[in-house]
């Protein structure tokens, strides 16, 4: 049932660009950059990252509801796994695979990750960020409060340095909703959004689209075999497949007819995206640090 094609990868040379008609976006996201007194790939660190993380969610609005839509980290991020006809969809940290050999193991994996890597936790496994999403109708006011309640949960027994300057303070973090034009091909919507998104990583520290989760379940069911970008019945198996294990980032970032995408960035200064003839594009969500959104735990002696 999983077994797919070789890839033929296929160029397009003519592109219809404009510049993105964007409206007002959702400013709505609070980030925290964490050094762990240990690092990241620490067995304590994890166990009390996943326990802290729960806590969070107890930070209650006036009518007594969390004040967060999501929260998304390290400790609440589920992936896809593969092992030959095998997908899985599985937490990120399972307390059962935090030996030496697993977290070296877990380490890899989140610096390979399309989503995960530079997002979540930088290459080195220093530190690691965790992105909270608010209900609406917070004020900058109120923000700055739920984030001194967090970083109280986080710093919980320890004695940590708390700053507004950090890795990400010049960082800007953006997504974009982008809708295909008429009835056009899946092959041809996933090859112009591929093309779309290593065109934005060229000037991120990250981007991403479906396009990335795609390419790497086919990698690793197909012993490194790349998506036949001309099929666009290879696409839509691939897609189900992801789909039958409810890959929640999946459906984020894509539709099964792919009418609907999503493309995330997070890299230096504010970027415009240009239209590709078979999109149209709108700036959904940004988010920029300043006082009031991002604060950095430094829990290192």
């Amino acid at each position: 049932m999983h077994n797919i094609n070789k890839v033929f990868f296929a160029l397009l040379m003519t592109w219809l660009v404009y510049p993105a008609m964007c409206s007002a976006y959702e400013d709505d996201l609070l980030v925290v950059s964490y050094y762990p007194e240990n690092g990241v790939y620490d067995k304590n660190t994890l166990i009390n990252l996943v326990k802290n993380t729960e806590k969070l969610w107890t930070i209650k609005d006036q009518s007594n509801q969390s004040v967060f839509s999501n929260i998304d980290s390290l400790a609440t991020e589920n992936i896809i796994m593969s092992q030959q006809d095998t997908v899985r969809f599985r937490r990120l940290i399972e307390k059962r695979e935090l030996m030496p050999s697993g977290l070296l193991a877990l380490k890899k994996l989140v610096n390979t990750h399309p989503l995960l890597h530079d997002r979540l936790a930088d290459q080195t496994g220093k530190q690691l960020h965790i992105w909270l999403r608010t209900k609406p109708g917070i004020d900058d006011e109120r923000k700055t409060l739920i984030l001194t309640d967090v970083l109280k949960i986080l710093n919980s027994g320890k004695h940590c340095h708390v700053s507004e300057s950090g890795v990400l303070s010049n960082i800007t973090y953006q997504e974009w909703q982008l809708k295909s034009k008429g009835v056009t091909p899946i092959s041809t919507i996933y090859e112009n959004l591929k093309i779309a998104t290593n065109i934005i990583k060229k000037q991120s520290l990250s981007a991403y689209s479906a396009t990335d989760l795609i390419g790497d379940l086919k990698r690793s069911m197909g012993q490194g075999e790349e998506v036949n970008t001309l099929d666009s019945s290879e696409i839509e198996q691939l897609y189900m497949i992801a789909e039958s294990v409810r890959s929640r980032h999946l459906h984020d970032l894509a539709n099964p007819d792919f009418s609907r995408l999503k493309l995330v960035r997070l890299g230096k200064g504010d970027f415009t995206i240009r239209d590709i003839d078979v999109f149209d594009s709108e700036l959904t969500r940004q988010w920029q640090a300043n006082e009031n959104n991002y604060q950095v735990l430094d829990c290192r002696n």
